[in-house]
């Protein structure tokens, strides 16, 4: 998967979404059976542990998530 178009559609959902801060794309790495990221918005996010339960309960759901963060 292309990681500059990968990066570009991410931002462009991120768009269409009201109060978007940030998101990961994440796809498996079979050979380290770990998920890593594709794509992060913003493209300079560095730090994305948070979003490891979030990614835990997407594969158990085996959908999309959006989790809206309390502030």
């Amino acid at each position: 998967m292309n990681r500059v178009f990968t990066q570009r559609w991410l931002e462009t959902q991120c768009s269409l979404i009201p109060n978007v801060r940030s998101a990961v794309f994440m796809v498996p790495d079979r050979k380290n059976n770990l998920m890593r990221p594709l794509a992060k918005m913003p493209a300079n996010l560095e730090v994305i542990t948070d979003f490891a339960d979030i990614v835990k309960y997407a594969l158990k759901k085996r959908s999309q998530v959006c989790i809206p963060k309390a502030e």
